[in-house]
């Protein structure tokens, strides 16, 4: 008979190294084989389920290995028989099998947690998201290159005309709800996002079910695999058929502007030379009768000289003032005029080089007076030189004739600069102005003072105003009566922005 007693001893075969090793690689080589696929897919993955398999899967092998092998090695040594080494075994690979189950679900319950509030938190984007494109009325759509089928929302369905979702949609249906001669263009701007892998925008005009056209802007981007293949593209649209509406009614009031515009201008071309014209003949016309006054005022005092009392050659003088007066007022108005009509011939002017000219210029109305100047740097500036300095000597004149009345009269000129633009001032000391009234300063026959008071026109500071504007630069001016007055004037830096480089 077959006596069976149990035994501790192994029996195994013999293989020699390099065969044992081979086996190995070849076993190896086999899981290897295909990584996506299989035991070796599970260990390689990033998914939980992969992360605790890379961590338990050594222990389960290695302890139970381990402790066996102590086992063994116990029981030969004598230091405990076959029965309790099986308890302890058992006990031991329970315990430590327990604490990794332990200590698993403990991480696998803060891996869930995690992924609930991940999810939670992604609801709460996906909610905004969809209130953000509902609120600005854009559709999103996500469309796999693969099958050729669009997952979309009911607002990119709207876009196309439809009012509820449509069953399916893909490239191809897109295709054919594009206006015909759109359609290359919107092919090959898609075949090139694909083959050059880059986003996909474009507009294009659609036909809607009930055949009315509208227009649609759209933006792509692609989502490749790890191994670049573009699988799918997620986008948005918009319906722009308003702003399409509203930018063809801007271009065509603009058209018509524009013809409006080189209407008026023509008509205005003609209204500035027949005004120029008349401007010339009234003046031609007044100088005449004017120089008759003057020649018979002489004459009369020639003729009767003699015989008229004090107040007949006071009504003479009044007369012969008069007259020059209106000689005057004529040479301003036909300046203010050629000021406005004079081509600009643009050049470097060296703008203290003008006032020293001014200065010696006006002498003869210094006579007498005591005048103490300040003339500080003063720039070189681009601009017409015969208008700029009949700007400079309106203001240097007036800047003498209303400090007249002071002992001694103090007139400063200087300049500073702006990012953008020089600015001049011309100061006095005289009687100055009330700061409410400073716009009407500039005005054609404006005046603060009594013509009894101080001589004028009314017509310089015009001049001088529409001189600067010409220039593209701006003029303003600061007083306090009977504590002097600052009048400003600024010139451009960039001869680019200037009107006289033109």
């Amino acid at each position: 008979k077959l006596i069976c007693r149990p035994t501790s001893v192994a029996y195994y075969t013999l293989f020699a190294i390099h065969t044992a090793s081979a086996f190995l690689l070849l076993g190896v080589g086999i899981l290897a084989a295909r990584p996506e696929r299989g035991v070796v897919s599970l260990l390689t993955r990033s998914t939980s389920g992969s992360v605790l398999m890379r961590r338990l899967l050594p222990w389960a092998v290695l302890i139970p290995l381990g402790l066996g092998w102590f086992r063994v090695r116990a029981e030969e040594a004598g230091l405990f028989e076959l029965a309790f080494g099986t308890a302890w075994l058992t006990t031991v690979l329970i315990a430590i099998f327990v604490a990794l189950i332990w200590r698993t679900s403990v991480s696998l319950d803060r891996t869930d947690l995690a992924r609930q509030e991940a999810a939670e938190m992604l609801r709460g984007s996906k909610a905004t998201l969809d209130f953000t494109l509902e609120s600005a009325q854009v559709g999103d759509w996500d469309l796999d290159l693969v099958t050729d089928r669009a997952r979309r929302s009911l607002r990119h369905d709207q876009c196309f005309g439809y009012r509820e979702p449509v069953p399916k949609w893909g490239f191809e249906t897109f295709i054919q709800h594009v206006h015909p001669d759109d359609r290359p263009e919107i092919k090959r701007k898609f075949r090139a996002a694909i083959e050059q892998q880059k986003d996909w925008h474009f507009e294009c005009r659609v036909i809607w079910p009930d055949g009315s056209l509208h227009w649609i802007a759209a933006h792509g981007s692609l989502y490749r695999t790890q191994q670049g293949k573009p699988t799918r593209m997620l986008g948005i649209v918009v319906n722009i058929t308003e702003r399409k509406q509203a930018e063809e009614d801007l271009r065509r009031l603009k058209e018509e502007l524009e013809v409006r515009v080189k209407k008026r201008t023509a008509a205005l071309a003609i209204a500035n030379d027949e005004l120029a014209a008349f401007g010339f003949t009234v003046s031609h016309d007044l100088r005449a009768p004017l120089r008759h006054i003057g020649g018979f005022i002489k004459m009369l005092e020639e003729h009767a000289g003699g015989s008229l009392d004090e107040k007949g050659r006071r009504y003479l003088q009044i007369i012969s003032e008069s007259a020059q007066r209106m000689g005057h007022l004529i040479d301003d108005m036909l300046t203010l005029s050629r000021v406005g009509r004079a081509t600009i011939a643009a050049t470097t002017v060296d703008l203290r080089q003008l006032v020293d000219e001014a200065v010696k210029e006006l002498a003869p109305e210094m006579s007498g007076r005591t005048i103490e100047w300040q003339i500080g740097d003063l720039p070189k500036v681009r601009g017409d030189p015969t208008l700029t300095r009949t700007a400079i000597i309106n203001l240097v004149a007036n800047a003498i004739k209303f400090s007249r009345l002071r002992n001694p009269s103090r007139i400063e000129i200087g300049s500073e600069e702006t990012e953008t633009e020089v600015i001049c001032f011309v100061r006095d000391n005289g009687i100055g102005f009330d700061m409410q009234f400073a716009e009407k300063l500039f005005g054609v026959f404006e005046r603060l003072h009594r013509a009894e008071d101080f001589e004028g026109t009314g017509i310089g500071l015009a001049s001088v105003r529409r001189i600067v504007e010409r220039h593209g630069g701006r003029t303003w001016a600061e007083g306090e009566i009977d504590r002097g007055a600052t009048f400003y004037f600024s010139f451009p830096k960039q001869p680019a922005n200037n009107p006289c480089s033109r």
